[in-house]
């Protein structure tokens, strides 16, 4: 009467071996990758939230009365920093228009160009302000007046009014530094509220920008919108 064999060659340990590493460099990726959307969703929300927030508040304690004068004059700028929003952020460091606070190096699309009037160490514009939130978030306010432009870059219609452009760094100093991967932007004002980049573009106008060969600025839709 013959046996029967519980024990396995080493060919066939091999062999299971191999087909659990294969299963596992296809799996692991994908799982990493959807852990990462996850975040970053996540993350470009409560970001979002929390300003969106502090300008309402900040609209009721009269900011907007000073909205306009801040344009160009970094005195003012810092002064409407400090009364109107820096109390309703959860900031662990203000940086104003100096280094130490926004990534040491440049910014840029995802096509590989640099973000305009990008200052490396710095910020992006002139007469900004930029912070570290307390999760480490960083932040670049500017000042916008210029109506073609605000409606070029950001897909953004002003309705007429000077807009606050805040373009924030979900992973701070860290690379890769990229607009639609770690970098999103939103603007405000009186007239439209906060609004994000390209707000009113379609599914798949944003997955044509969030392409390489694009700017990438349209992808915080595919977070705050879920598209």
């Amino acid at each position: 009467m013959l046996k029967k064999r519980f024990a396995f060659t080493l060919a066939e340990v091999l062999l299971t071996l191999i087909i659990i590493g294969v299963i596992a460099a296809i799996t692991v990726p994908v799982l990493q990758t959807m852990v990462g959307e996850q975040e970053r969703t996540a993350k470009v929300r409560k970001v979002y939230s929390m300003f969106a927030q502090a300008f309402t508040f900040a609209r009721a304690a009269g900011a907007d009365m000073e909205f306009e004068e801040v344009d160009k004059d970094q005195q003012k700028m810092n002064a409407w920093y400090d009364e109107f929003m820096r109390p309703r952020i959860n900031t662990m460091k203000v940086c104003y228009d100096a280094p130490g606070c926004w990534n040491e190096k440049d910014t840029f699309y995802y096509n590989g160009q640099k973000i305009p009037e990008n200052r490396a160490g710095i910020g992006i514009g002139n007469q900004i302000i930029t912070a570290v939130l307390n999760d480490g978030t960083t932040v670049n306010m500017d000042m916008w007046s210029t109506q073609d432009k605000i409606k070029n870059q950001f897909g953004i219609d002003p309705k007429g009014a000077a807009v606050m452009v805040v373009y924030f760094d979900i992973n701070g100093p860290k690379k890769p530094n990229i607009a639609g991967r770690d970098v999103f932007v939103m603007a405000y004002s009186a007239k439209i509220g906060l609004v994000p980049a390209y707000k009113d573009k379609s599914k798949t106008d944003v997955d044509k920008d969030c392409a390489k060969n694009k700017s990438g600025v349209s992808c915080i839709q595919r977070y705050l919108r879920g598209i």
